[in-house]
Order: C-alpha cells, then sequence, then structure tokens
C-alpha cells in the first residue's frame, strides 16, 4: 500500500525535494460540510508519462476526503492530513497545475504542502510565454517520511525545511498566472473566442495518437457559471478533460462543448486538454468561452417524422428528433435545459428559492455513494467507506461486484435498486438543467452508472440468465458492522428460463433503456448502445420466460416479494423501450399489456407497482385520454380530499413503513402529468405543481415537529438512522451490535438519506433501532431526488 510512498520518501532523501504551498482558490458551503478547491503549481522541464511523478499533499489539520483530477490517490491518512498519489496523465515540459477538492469540518480551511519527486528547478523554462509569479523564499517544515509513521506533528508549519534530517533552503513556486496574449484573440458578445495552443507534441498509446493542448483566457472577474466550446479543424477520437463535464459531441468529435466545475479567477483561466485523434494533420482550432454561463452557439435542432407510422409523438422539447430507419435513439435536446457551468458549489444564489435545492440534489447522491458496492474508485468521497463485498459472484464463478447496498443491510436487492435507478434516470432526462445549474451533472451521471455497470454484469444473455441478488438476507441481518468487514456467505441468485423472474428482469430492462438515453445525450455513445441492447435483449427474455421472482427466489420473499406482479413491469419496461428507441412494437406491446391488466388505479407508485409510470409513458406516446383519466385519477387520490390519508401538516401518507418514498414518488408523477400535459390546463398544471412542492417541503422541515428528514440537511435532522456503516466509528474501533442499540447520533453522517419518515398524525422518534420510521433505502431517495431536480427546474430562468 505504502510502496509508492516509500519510493517518494526514497527520492527526496538523494535529492532536494521539490514542495510548493497548497493554494487556496476557493471555499464554499458550511460548517462542518465545507469544501476548499486548492492548488499546487509545479514546474517541469521534462516529458512525464503516466505513473512517473508522485506528489505528497500535507496538510495542517484532518479533512474528510479529497477529489483530484489529474491524479490518482493510492493511499491516504485516516484522518486526511496527508494524501499521496501518482498523475493518471502524461505532462510536459510545461507548468503543471494540480488542482484539487478537500471536503473539511473545521471553521477554517487547512493549510499544507505538495511534495514530489519531481526535479526542483533552478530557474522557470525561458520557452515558456508566461509571467511566473514566485512565492516568497520561506521554507517550511514537512516531514517525508512514509505515511505510515507520521505523527500528528508531521503536518506542522514553521519557517524551516527538513527533508529526511537535512534541512533544504530553497524558492518554491506559486500558482504561475498566464498572462500570454493572443493575438487572435476576438471579443463576442458573450466571450472570448482564443485559438488553441499545443502544450507538447503528439504521443502514441496503444496504436492511437494523443496531444495535450491548452485554450487560456484573461479574465477580469471571477466565475463561477461559464462554458467553453472547443472547435477542431479536424476529427478526433475523444477528449479527456479533468476540471469540467462534457455536456456534448458534434460529429466526427469537431465540437466539445465543457460546463465547468471550479471557481476561476484573475488574471487567466488556462484550460488544459488531451485530444486522442487518427488523421495526419494534428489537430488544432479555437475555444469559445461563454461568460454568461450558456455556450455560444446553439445546439442543432432535427425535425423528422417516423417513417413507418403517422402517429405523432409528444414531447415536451422545443423539437421532436424523430430516428431514421437505421436510428436506435430517439434523442431530444430540451429546450428548457439551462446550461450553467457545472461549479463546485450546488448552492444556486441567483434563484429566490425558500430552500437550497441545489444542495439537497448534492445530499442525495453523496448518500448514493454511501451505499456502494465492489472497488470504490479512488475519488471516493465517503471518507468511511472503502472496498467490500470484493468476492460477490465467486460462489458461482463470476464477477458481480458493485451495484448499491440495499438500505441500512447490505443486501443487493436488484428489483429496488433498479427501480430507483430507472426514476432517478428518467428524472436526470427530464430535468438536466436542475443538475447542470447546481453543479451535479458529473457526480449524478456516475452516480446512476455505478448500477447500470452492475446489472450489465448480471446479465448473462448467452445462457439467458439474470442474477438479481446478491446476499442472504437472513444473514445479512444477523450482521451489525462495517460491509467491509462481513465474513459471511453472500450467495448469488437467478432467474432463468425455468425459474423466470419477468418483473425484475423487465424492472431492469427499464433502467438499461433510460440510462441509454441519459449516456447517449451526453454523447457517451459505446457506452449507450452497450446499455441498449442489454435492455432490448432483457426485456425479451422478461416477456417470453414470465413468471415472478420472488417465486424463482424464495428469500427475496420476505423483503421485496412481487405483491403486484409482473405485468406492470413488462408494460413499463415496454413503454420505456419506446421512449426512447422509437420502435412501434415496443408501443404495441406496452398497450397490449396495458389492455389485458393495466387498466386500473393503483395503490402507489413504487419498487413493486409501476402501472401509473407505465400509464405517464403511454399518455406521453400517444396523448390518449384513457391514460390521461387513470393518471389524474391516481393523483385525485393522493391529494387533499383523496383516498390516502393526510398527516396536520398535508403529508400524504399511504402506509407506515417508508412513508415519505410514496409521497414522494407520487410527487413524482405529479410533476411529470405537469409537464407531459396530462394536466390539461393551466389550473391544473399549478395544481399538481403545488403539490409537489408541499410534499418536497414537508420533507424538508415544514411538518408537524418542524424538522427535516434528509440527514445532514435543514433544521433537526435525524442522527440516528438505521444504518450500519454509517454507526460504525472510524477504524480500528470495532463495530457490533453495539453500536445499533447505543444512544447518540451516529459518528458518520450519511448525507442526503431520505428516513422512512411519520406516523399517521405526523409523530416521529430519532432511534436507530426503528426501522420502519428511521431506516434508509435506495427507493426512498429515488422519486424524492426527481422531485428536488423537477421543482429546481422549475426555478430556473
Amino acid at each position: 500500500m505504502f510502496a509508492g510512498v516509500m519510493l517518494l520518501a526514497a527520492c527526496v532523501t538523494s535529492s532536494v525535494a521539490y514542495s510548493v504551498p497548497v493554494v487556496q482558490k476557493a471555499v464554499w458551503g458550511k460548517v462542518p460540510k465545507q469544501t476548499m478547491q486548492g492548488e499546487c503549481t509545479f514546474i517541469i522541464g521534462e516529458f512525464q508519462r503516466q505513473g512517473d511523478w508522485h506528489v505528497n499533499i500535507t496538510l495542517s489539520k484532518a479533512t474528510q476526503s479529497i477529489t483530484m483530477y489529474i491524479m490518482n490517490v493510492t493511499s491516504q491518512h485516516k484522518k486526511g492530513k496527508w494524501y499521496y498519489g501518482e498523475n493518471r496523465y502524461e505532462h510536459g515540459p510545461q507548468t503543471l497545475s494540480m488542482q484539487f477538492q478537500i471536503m473539511f469540518k473545521s471553521r477554517r480551511p487547512p493549510q499544507g504542502m505538495c511534495i514530489t519527486n519531481l526535479p526542483s528547478p533552478t530557474t522557470a523554462p525561458t520557452s515558456m510565454e508566461t509571467s511566473t509569479a514566485h512565492q516568497p523564499s520561506t521554507t517550511t517544515t514537512m516531514s517525508t517520511t512514509q505515511p505510515s509513521t507520521m505523527t500528528e506533528t508531521s503536518t506542522t508549519l514553521s519557517s524551516t525545511t527538513t527533508v529526511s534530517s537535512t534541512t533544504q533552503q530553497h524558492s518554491t513556486a506559486s500558482a504561475t498566472s498566464t498572462t500570454q496574449q493572443h493575438s487572435t484573440t476576438t471579443d463576442n458578445t458573450n466571450g472570448t473566442t482564443v485559438q488553441i495552443k499545443r502544450l507538447q507534441e503528439n504521443w502514441v498509446s496503444n496504436g492511437k495518437n494523443f496531444t495535450k493542448l491548452s485554450c487560456r483566457f484573461l479574465l477580469s472577474d471571477s466565475m463561477r457559471k461559464f462554458g467553453i466550446d472547443i472547435n477542431l479543424n479536424e476529427p478526433s477520437s475523444g477528449l479527456s478533460i479533468w476540471v469540467g463535464a462534457i455536456d456534448y459531441i458534434g460529429a466526427n468529435g469537431r465540437l466539445y462543448r465543457i460546463s465547468n466545475y471550479n471557481e476561476e479567477h484573475p488574471p487567466a483561466l488556462s484550460f488544459d486538454f488531451i485530444v486522442e485523434y487518427s488523421s495526419l494533420t494534428f489537430p488544432s482550432g479555437t475555444c469559445s468561452l461563454d461568460t454568461a454561463g450558456q455556450t455560444m452557439s446553439t445546439r442543432p435542432v432535427t425535425t423528422a417524422s417516423y417513417p413507418t407510422s403517422t402517429q405523432s409523438i409528444s414531447t415536451s422539447s422545443s423539437s421532436t428528433v424523430s430516428p431514421s430507419q437505421s436510428s436506435t435513439f430517439i434523442t431530444t435536446e430540451q429546450s428548457s435545459t439551462t446550461e450553467g457551468g457545472n461549479g463546485p458549489t450546488s448552492t444556486t444564489p441567483e434563484l429566490n428559492t425558500k430552500y437550497d435545492y441545489g444542495r439537497v440534489l448534492e445530499d442525495s447522491i453523496l448518500f448514493y455513494e454511501a451505499q456502494r458496492s465492489g472497488f470504490l474508485p479512488v475519488d471516493n468521497r465517503i471518507h468511511y467507506r472503502k472496498d467490500s463485498a470484493t468476492y460477490d459472484g465467486s460462489d458461482v464463478g463470476l464477477d458481480l461486484t458493485g451495484g448499491w447496498y440495499d438500505a441500512g443491510d447490505h443486501v443487493k436487492f436488484n428489483f429496488p435498486m433498479a427501480a430507483s435507478t430507472t426514476i432517478l434516470a428518467w428524472g436526470l432526462s427530464e430535468w438536466r438543467g436542475a443538475y447542470m445549474a447546481s453543479g451535479q451533472l458529473g457526480s449524478m451521471l456516475d452516480s446512476i452508472k455505478w448500477p447500470l455497470d452492475y446489472f450489465l454484469k448480471c446479465w448473462r444473455a448467452s445462457s439467458q440468465e439474470y442474477y438479481a441478488q446478491v446476499g442472504n438476507g437472513g444473514l445479512d441481518h444477523s450482521f451489525w458492522g462495517r460491509p467491509e468487514e462481513m465474513t459471511m456467505q453472500r450467495p448469488s441468485y437467478k432467474v432463468t428460463t425455468s425459474n423466470p423472474g419477468s418483473d425484475v428482469a423487465a424492472e431492469t430492462a427499464a433502467a438499461l433503456a433510460i440510462g441509454a438515453y441519459v449516456f447517449k445525450r451526453e454523447g457517451n455513445t459505446a457506452y449507450a448502445n452497450e446499455l441498449l441492447s442489454a435492455a432490448e435483449t432483457l426485456y425479451t427474455f422478461a416477456n417470453t420466460y414470465k413468471g415472478k421472482y420472488s417465486d424463482a427466489i424464495k428469500d427475496a420473499r420476505n423483503y421485496y416479494n412481487s405483491h403486484s406482479g409482473y405485468d406492470d413491469e413488462l408494460c413499463y419496461s415496454a413503454a420505456m423501450l419506446y421512449k426512447v428507441t422509437g420502435k412501434l412494437e415496443y408501443l404495441e406491446q406496452a398497450e397490449t399489456i396495458f389492455i389485458q391488466s393495466q387498466n386500473k388505479k393503483p395503490w402507489s407508485f413504487s419498487w413493486d407497482d409501476k402501472t401509473v409510470g407505465c400509464q405517464v409513458l403511454l399518455f406521453e406516446a400517444t396523448g390518449k385520454a384513457v391514460y390521461r383519466n387513470l393518471v389524474a385519477s391516481f393523483l385525485q387520490s393522493y391529494m387533499a380530499g383523496g383516498d390516502v390519508h393526510h398527516t396536520p401538516k398535508g403529508l400524504a401518507w399511504r402506509d407506515q413503513w417508508g412513508a415519505l418514498r410514496y409521497s414522494a414518488n407520487s410527487a413524482f408523477i405529479a410533476l411529470m402529468a405537469a409537464k407531459t400535459g396530462i394536466a390539461d390546463s393551466p389550473a391544473l398544471v399549478t395544481s399538481y405543481r403545488d403539490y409537489a412542492r408541499g410534499q418536497l417541503h414537508y420533507m424538508l422541515g415544514e411538518n408537524e415537529i418542524n424538522r427535516s428528514y434528509v440527514i445532514g440537511f435543514g433544521n433537526n435532522f435525524p442522527t440516528q438512522p438505521h444504518h450500519r456503516s454509517s454507526s460504525c466509528d472510524d477504524l480500528p474501533a470495532p463495530c457490533n451490535d453495539s453500536n445499533q442499540y447505543r444512544a447518540g447520533p451516529s459518528p458518520q453522517i450519511l448525507y442526503g438519506a431520505l428516513v422512512g419518515g411519520p406516523g399517521r398524525n405526523g409523530q416521529f422518534t430519532d432511534r436507530r433501532s426503528d426501522y420502519i420510521q428511521n431506516e434508509v433505502a435506495c427507493d426512498y431517495n429515488a422519486g424524492f431526488q426527481s422531485v428536488v431536480a423537477g421543482i429546481l427546474d422549475l426555478a430556473l430562468p
């Protein structure tokens, strides 16, 4: 684990250590959840390949986590006082600015140093067209011994530098301020266009050509909300960036639209990127900076009709892009999408909303990150979570790692996991602008990709088997502790042609389909095609071999029994596939299933019953009154005066177990009804939106006891969720049954988790052992998060 650190120690003992101070670029958030944008800048004189150089970021105080854009974090201090990593991209020779984000709890941000094995420059390269500001030649005390032996005092800042017992005096370079003037710069109404500059010659890796390019803009003011258009003169095969999100890729890779992750400050913005290309001509072109937060050129709009049908398709976007006969996807570009900067803070200060919806979105995404199973990414933001269940699937000779743990336990139940993924991705497809405006688009794409990747592992098309559960409920629930320390057997359960599970297979197909739609729109065509191919074959499997999965997997009966049967999932999945592909066969199958079994008002919209979801999709596809009337009837039952009981403060309370999820899911349907035209009058549109907003605000604090039900957000939020890993102290402290029943708040804050919710009259007890009111679950947050996105989207200009 510390081999790389030992290498760094060896390097710095044999030569003068090259260290620079951490430069604070921006700080946002509130105690105890703040984030600092930091930067360390090095002058490098030689070409550095991936993995050639290492950095030890040593900090003056404990931190929670770090996100690094050009480095892989390979080890870290248990309290976040140092982070060690190696470069993941080629660099140089140039000024190398290493940016990162650090989450911390203290009132003031940490100070620190970056110590590297790169050779320390004696002078800045004269060939670089930059104006370099140097730090004063003060030095600091910084231990470069192995992090495993570092003590609390190893991060103390003072007036001398100690490197392996040898004091070295040197000047360090601060973040380089690039003030190069481009003679080709032209000012535009909303931004500036500059020529792309080549930073280094091309290199070849695995038969592919790469080069590193840069665009540099002069700034007069700090910017948080902006976009960049990269216009290349030659085709490209891919683009690598580490400080933003790619929102759109044009034909042949000539146009890339980027939204930023970071706040930028004068005097200059340097945007570096790596291009993969195959042409004989070296890539060149321009970058256009949009300082108003909108990309400078408009997206191409295409209109077409289905070649084999005269039936019109109603969408909420400004134009309908329908597939040609050889097309796989329907793609729509929503005119209502606000393309803002993907800034580091989720707050949207320009909006006058009662709650910080962007913060709620961010926190909900963090909850799903806390539920991750398998091998966690190097930029894992949940400091108390590590790799776990890394042998899932080994009992059947397969890799079934990944996915989400279901709730406060550690079983992977694919039925509610897939239902959650579908609603989350559906919400993203409808209200992408909310994720853009709050700076959460990149995190959200990563969030839903985690279960989608897992579902791809679970579906074995060649053998017609779908693995629908990993872990035994009884064995799992008898264990209270960290998922990283599980030792019980985790059997893998499957549905097959002889033991079918149409419900779980069809629900997963729906998740894969809408996931394909989302990633296709983001320009990740290869991944979208993989998802869609799996969705179509899995749906065929579900529709051909019919049966309830809880009959095939008997362990699931006590936890997620398929009470509603499988017709609702088959209808839902077929309708979703029609939405994504435009293939009439899916619409015909969905309508046939509807006529046979789905012409009814359901009890709820939930992980089990998708009836009303299918009805919404069918209305969106056909505009038929029968679907409108059924959705309207469902919503009428949930709104004031309907069949569903309301608490004194207005929560639509359907059931005691996870009451808030039913309310949130009904609010999601209300927003969809208002958006798709099911609400056929302005007054009804307003009524549905007000209902959804009221249910959301109840969860955020406007309730009988004036408390938020979202952990880490708002007033008097729950502190004792029924959730194993967050109840555990930091290692090496033990975690066992006593943690479940001990008094007081959990040692880890499970940010963003929506607890089950109050009783029939609004009463609630914050008690860890109460798994009815105070447990958390993936399906609890799904409809809730999509409602947050929908309400935020309504507030955008």
